[in-house]
């Protein structure tokens, strides 16, 4: 008598679920098409980013991976899938080793002394190590300070992050300051200009990412309080 009486409750249950999902199918249809699109914008902000990250990763897998295969292939006679990635991957853990135990060695400065001096090969070669020793650094370490910065005009401010800091002949210190892009960072420009042209904050550097990536959205802090204290500041006391 128990087991029928559950029997039923689960059931009811299942239809009333059956019936719950159906309902609410025919309510997200009768939606309007403004309704609908939004939904649809909402699917592609959440798949795309997945989508875009799974197509570089197989992309860069079948680059790496087919710089050995018609090699290997000749010479096991067959096609495995991976072996080459693997191959080069292991080969660059063994280089990445072994240089950190030479690289501080005068032998390695030596060598990439003279590889430097070689024309055209030594442009390439240091611009391209410059480049990759700048990356590899963490952001922190990159960027000393977050900084307003009036552009592209006067009474515009522009975020920026100060690159180096130097002292121009009256030993007044000097700025070097990138001013990145929205929402994507990695391209900006770069200006140079006088400390005393600058408003500086207190947002650290990982906010002021944030901020920059979410086109504004993640703000931690009052910048118009921080533009006002700034003018105070700069006027002085009356």
């Amino acid at each position: 008598m128990g087991s029928s009486t559950e029997n039923a409750n689960q059931n009811h249950d299942g239809h009333s679920g059956l019936k719950n999902l159906v309902g609410d199918t025919r309510a997200f249809f009768r939606k309007s098409p403004r309704a609908i699109g939004s939904y649809f914008v909402r699917g592609l902000i959440i798949i795309l980013p997945l989508a875009i990250t799974l197509w570089v990763l197989v992309w860069l897998f079948n680059l790496i991976d087919g710089f050995l295969s018609p090699v290997l292939e000749w010479g096991l006679g067959w096609h495995i899938p991976g072996l080459g990635f693997a191959i080069i991957a292991i080969l660059v853990l063994l280089i990445g080793f072994v240089g950190s135990k030479i690289e501080q060695t005068k032998f390695f400065g030596s060598v990439e002394r003279q590889i430097i001096r070689i024309p055209g090969i030594g442009v390439v070669y240091g611009g391209t190590r410059d480049i990759i020793n700048t990356f590899h650094t963490g952001t922190a370490e990159r960027f000393l300070e977050v900084v307003l910065i009036e552009y592209p005009r006067k009474g515009i401010f522009a975020i920026g992050f100060v690159t180096r800091e130097n002292k121009d002949e009256f030993g007044k210190k000097v700025l070097t300051i990138f001013i990145p892009t929205a929402p994507t960072p990695a391209g900006g420009y770069l200006q140079i200009v006088p400390e005393s042209e600058v408003v500086h904050t207190t947002i650290s550097i990982t906010d002021a990412m944030k901020l920059i990536v979410s086109i504004g959205r993640l703000s931690k802090e009052d910048f118009a309080y921080t533009l006002a204290h700034s003018q105070e500041l700069k006027k002085g006391p009356e």
